[in-house]
């Protein structure tokens, strides 16, 4: 027969284990945030040429390149200003990459950032050595707005932004 002595002790026991395991995630989502607040875009100094993307995606996912063009000086100092001022905003966990495009950023032949960027789930994915960092930018600014161009004068038989 059971008593309710043991069927205290049997709570007390499932409320402890049940509150490790919520501590647990707290933690693991606090450090996430953190891992993630904690991202700061490369400074991107000397950059000397930058290759624009059109890909296509899947859930954030690169598939396939469809189509590249590649810019240098002047063009790519234009398009590094316009780059810079953009609003990030934080970590973001959207990715649906619609439409997807990206841009590499190159400093004396070396690629030195790697970022996908979407309109839609407003996100840029920026991907660093062994880490890859979703972050929110304001995708209705003029500075977005200014992106949008660049990629629809480098793509214009590509109507992606409908």
């Amino acid at each position: 027969m059971i008593t309710s002595k043991f069927i205290l002790k049997l709570a007390a026991l499932f409320i402890v284990i049940i509150a490790s395991f919520t501590s647990a995630q707290s933690q693991t989502y606090k450090r996430k945030l953190k891992a993630h607040a904690s991202f700061r875009a490369p400074m991107l100094k000397n950059i000397d040429k930058i290759e624009l993307l059109s890909v296509e995606s899947r859930m954030g996912n690169i598939e396939k390149v469809e189509a590249t063009k590649l810019v240098e000086r002047k063009e790519a100092q234009n398009i590094l200003g316009v780059w810079r001022k953009q609003k990030l905003r934080g970590y973001s966990n959207a990715a649906c990459h619609q439409p997807p495009y990206a841009l590499k950023f190159y400093s004396k032949g070396k690629m030195v950032l790697f970022v996908t960027v979407c309109w839609s789930c407003h996100n840029n994915a920026f991907i660093v050595p062994d880490v890859k960092h979703w972050v929110d930018f304001q995708a209705d600014s003029q500075a977005a707005n200014m992106l949008k161009e660049i990629f629809e004068k480098a793509f214009p038989s590509e109507k992606k932004f409908g």
